[in-house]
């Protein structure tokens, strides 16, 4: 009705001290031995996400200021392009069609 919930190196405890026993009485090993190269590589490819989460933390701070920026840049620069007919003068706010 139960299942087992204790593992030792992936194997289920119970089959684990079984493995114990035989390899104390006919010298086989109950487990595989632990893989330093395999260890390494997954050491170094989290140590790559936590940088590459590092630096997509920091692009997600910078980029939206960075965009707000460049709209600001743009919208003050169409501003400054937009073509005004002969005679609208905003400065004087004189017009064509102002007498006096």
């Amino acid at each position: 009705m139960t299942n087992p919930n204790l593992c030792v190196n992936g194997h289920n405890y119970e089959d684990f001290v079984q493995g114990m026993l035989l390899q104390t009485t006919k010298l086989i090993l109950a487990t595989e031995p632990f893989d330093e190269i395999l260890d390494r590589g997954i050491k170094a490819l989290d140590t790559e996400r936590v940088s590459w989460d590092a630096t997509v933390a920091e692009r997600r701070k910078r980029v939206p200021m960075d965009i707000h920026g460049l709209e600001a840049d743009l919208e003050n620069r169409r501003s400054q392009a937009e073509w005004l007919e002969e005679g609208d003068d905003d400065e004087t706010g004189e017009g064509e069609g102002d007498v006096g």
